[in-house]
């Protein structure tokens, strides 16, 4: 439903819809306080980033290359969407190239939740399962990481 939704333009329902499902735990408590203009804004102002980066994907993405574009997305919508949101919304805006991840899976890395820890779980991610081969059209590589990872992460 959020993919259609960025596909018909709608990127604030579906950004919207995905921290209201997705990260509902966390999004509930900061609802109280969110600003939607800010959020717009920010949207406008990750736009050209998000559009540089279209035709990377997971495995063959140079992240030193983008490491600019991913680290000015990433903090824009930190500030509104904390670390787990912000992942959640780049990977539906860019789903061939962003992995998810939360706190269980920030811990499990040993990694915090900064710009730069978020590239640097991209190239462990990378490492660990770039040399990989993906031919499935249901499910993008980055997401089929994020839910090995989630499973591993959150064993209950």
């Amino acid at each position: 439903m959020a993919q259609d939704l960025l596909r018909g333009g709608r990127e604030i329902e579906a950004y919207l819809l995905i921290l209201a499902t997705w990260n509902f735990a966390r999004f509930r408590y900061f609802m109280k306080t969110f600003d939607l203009q800010r959020f717009r804004e920010t949207i406008a102002e990750t736009k050209p980033h998000f559009e540089r980066l279209a035709g990377c994907i997971f495995p063959t993405a140079d992240l030193d290359v983008i490491a600019g574009d991913v680290v000015v997305i990433y903090d824009r919508f930190k500030a509104i969407a904390e670390p787990t949101g912000t992942s959640k919304i780049m990977h539906f805006k860019r789903p061939r190239l962003f992995i998810m991840w939360d706190t269980e899976i920030r811990k499990r890395c040993g990694l915090r939740s900064s710009a730069r820890d978020y590239l640097e779980f991209h190239k462990r991610m990378k490492s660990e399962y770039g040399h990989l081969a993906w031919s499935r059209e249901d499910k993008t590589f980055a997401r089929a990481v994020d839910e090995y990872n989630y499973f591993h992460a959150h064993p209950e």
